[in-house]
């Protein structure tokens, strides 16, 4: 083997670790009897695979890319799709990794390999199980968020002032593209990502490439013929059992409640992988930026996050909160009193506790803690662009958290968001991961010191969750 050979295995190795690590989860994995698994894969053998993409637009969605993948690996031996899933995984990784590092070496890419692979098991446990571990949710929820990763990467390219120059890959670049408009989270984040970063480079006079354009007319091609084919399908009437009321709420009060659940994952169930996204905005504006008042708002939003690691929900329990003697109340309307220490739990813990059937009609108590959770959330924003100094890097990846909050926002009008549950994150907490990914790459560009063995702690951070995914969610048939 010669040396160069040998430097491509070192470069691609934690890919192969994250595939290995993956199958050995998912060779634990069965399809549960009576599951939705083995209900659907009942209809596509009895009715054949294309009678049943056709049945599932007429009574469902139009879902049918991810529907054909569904009643072709439904029909085989399970062991193949746990082996071509496990493929998706690394290409999943792979394309962060080459996105974050477009513009490094082969160290940085390396480095950026070792990042993701490692941190990628920081994003909620019911996360990974119903989107990349269920057998159905992989089709929707992973596979479809590598096409959308992967379609975005000429775009990325043309901030670099760069082309795909291969025609092959050009090719398949058009396919995944394709793909990636017949989900609607990720159709959403295709069209307004494309839309707007082509308005920003004819803003600042630099070329859009011929991929990027056939992608942007395939885009709006598929999505319009996606957004057609809907109406054919009834899913909301459907799913609206999951939430009874739903219909009774105004638009306002949807709205406000999607926003509060997308506020609460990210600031209670993903809030590890936020933090590390927090401190390595942080120590870059720490190292890069002179000015003390963008050092001291990089350092409150950092240590709100921090706090938040703390199990203040478990200490707060331990509190009584009806004895007057504590005297740490203050006025929540006139009938009650509000606790200190019931105010600071919701404000870290309960971000949606506003009633939304009554929104206008709360207490400010009661919103006090939504308020808090938006007001956080959104200054995120602002860190990533001053932690960052390229301007096309601040557009980017600013404009990519965006994305991550609205794919969660903008279902909020469907009760189907609620009948979903954890798996409607996933591709917003993947778009997470490329950004901390990025700045991570930012870090090593800059050569700043960042925490010694870094990938011996995260390592066995990232073994830690393995194992809990391990024992906990693979020990038996997996339906979530």
């Amino acid at each position: 083997m010669n040396v160069q050979s040998r430097e491509k295995i070192k470069i691609f190795f934690p890919l192969f670790g994250a595939g290995i690590i993956m199958l050995i989860l998912l060779h634990r994995i069965n399809l549960l009897p009576g599951s939705d698994d083995i209900i659907s894969g009942e209809k596509v053998l009895q009715m054949g695979l294309f009678q049943w993409i056709k049945f599932r637009v007429i009574n469902w969605q139009p879902r049918i890319i991810s529907d054909f993948f569904f009643g072709s690996f439904v029909q085989v031996p399970i062991g193949l799709w746990r082996i071509i899933n496990s493929i998706v995984f690394i290409l999943l990784l792979f394309i962060i990794g080459q996105l974050s590092a477009i513009r490094g070496t082969k160290e940085n890419l390396k480095e950026a390999f070792w990042f993701v692979f490692l941190v990628f098991f920081y994003l909620p446990p019911f996360v990974i199980t119903s989107s990349v571990l269920w057998f159905t949710g992989s089709f929707y929820y992973l596979w479809q968020t590598m096409f959308m990763l992967f379609a975005l990467f000429p775009l990325v390219l043309c901030f670099e002032l760069k082309d795909v120059d291969n025609n092959l890959i050009r090719i398949v670049i058009n396919i995944v593209t394709i793909f990636a408009c017949y989900t609607e989270q990720t159709a959403a984040v295709l069209f307004c990502f494309f839309s707007l970063s082509i308005i920003y480079l004819k803003t600042k006079k630099l070329k859009v490439n011929k991929t990027v354009w056939m992608q942007y007319v395939l885009i709006i091609i598929n999505i319009i013929l996606f957004v057609v084919l809907t109406q054919f399908g009834d899913r909301i009437s459907k799913e609206k059992h999951w939430y009874i009321g739903f219909d009774m709420l105004s638009s306002v009060d949807k709205f406000f409640q999607g926003i509060n659940w997308t506020n609460f994952h990210y600031i209670n169930s993903g809030n590890l992988l936020m933090l590390i996204l927090i401190i390595l905005a942080t120590i870059l504006v720490w190292n890069s930026n002179k000015h003390i008042f963008v050092k001291i708002y990089a350092s409150t939003i950092c240590m709100f996050w921090s706090i938040r690691i703390i199990p203040l929900d478990i200490i707060f329990k331990n509190v009584n909160l009806n004895n007057d003697y504590i005297r740490t109340w203050v006025s929540r309307n006139k009938n009650g009193t509000y606790y200190l220490e019931e105010l600071l739990n919701n404000i870290f813990y309960n971000t949606n506790k506003a009633n939304p059937q009554n929104l206008l009609s709360n207490s400010w108590g009661n919103l006090l803690p939504s308020f808090f959770g938006i007001v956080f959330i959104l200054l995120v924003v602002g860190l990533i662009y001053v932690a960052l100094e390229r301007g096309t890097d601040r557009f980017i990846y600013s404009l990519l958290y965006l994305a991550a909050l609205s794919s969660g926002y903008a279902i909020s009008f469907s009760p189907t968001i609620y009948a979903s549950g954890s798996r409607v994150f996933f591709l917003g907490d993947v778009l997470i991961l490329l950004i901390t990914t990025r700045l991570f790459i930012e870090i090593t560009y800059k050569g700043i010191k960042f925490v010694k063995h870094w990938k011996y702690i995260f390592g066995i951070i990232m073994f830690l969750i393995w194992l809990e995914l391990f024992f906990k969610f693979s020990s038996q048939p997996l339906w979530l």
